[in-house]
């Protein structure tokens, strides 16, 4: 499962390697220590960094939800700016370079959305430090409750593959006419 998971993470390089560089932005914000040696990779951290867990419960949360929020505002940002003019405008060949770039936009916005949730570690971690033992308050719970676990169930999803079947499905059906 490791080669599935390091070819999906190649195919969707952008993606991956912005996703590792704003978790390392994240990280170091958090008062983590990096271990890492490289972005990309050939195994389950490929797109990921290795780093320590943070102290703190709102270090845990950063970790886990900042980088997926940028990567979910600006893929379907780039997504909708190259899936609408070539679905539904249906622009062609006919002119080259607006197709290339609308193409171009839809990779880097797919690449983008496929690499949105952090390592299930991460994720794990972050909903501990908020509902475990010395967990956050009740305030915080409450808000945070939805968002860690679509975090933790993303997580899963991504860490099988899940994602890119059903972003590839997502694009077929876009373009059956």
């Amino acid at each position: 499962m490791t080669m599935i998971y390091a070819i999906c993470k190649i195919l969707s390089f952008p993606g991956t390697y912005l996703r590792a560089f704003l978790e390392h932005l994240t990280a170091k914000a958090s008062g983590c220590m990096i271990e890492s040696d490289g972005y990309i990779r050939f195994d389950e951290l490929s797109g990921h960094i290795e780093h320590t867990f943070p102290l703190k419960k709102g270090g845990a949360v950063a970790m886990a939800l900042v980088p997926g929020i940028f990567h979910f505002i600006f893929g379907v940002f780039f997504s909708i700016a190259g899936l609408v003019p070539l679905a539904l405008l249906k622009v062609d060949f006919q002119h080259p370079l607006m197709c290339i770039i609308y193409i171009l936009f839809t990779f880097l916005g797919i690449s983008m959305l496929c690499n949105l949730f952090p390592l299930v570690d991460d994720a794990l971690f972050c909903r501990e430090r908020i509902y475990g033992k010395d967990g956050a308050n009740i305030v915080a719970k409450i808000l945070l409750f939805i968002p860690v676990h679509i975090c933790v169930l993303g997580a899963y999803i991504e860490r099988y593959c899940v994602n890119y079947i059903l972003f590839a499905a997502f694009l077929i059906l876009i373009f059956i006419k």
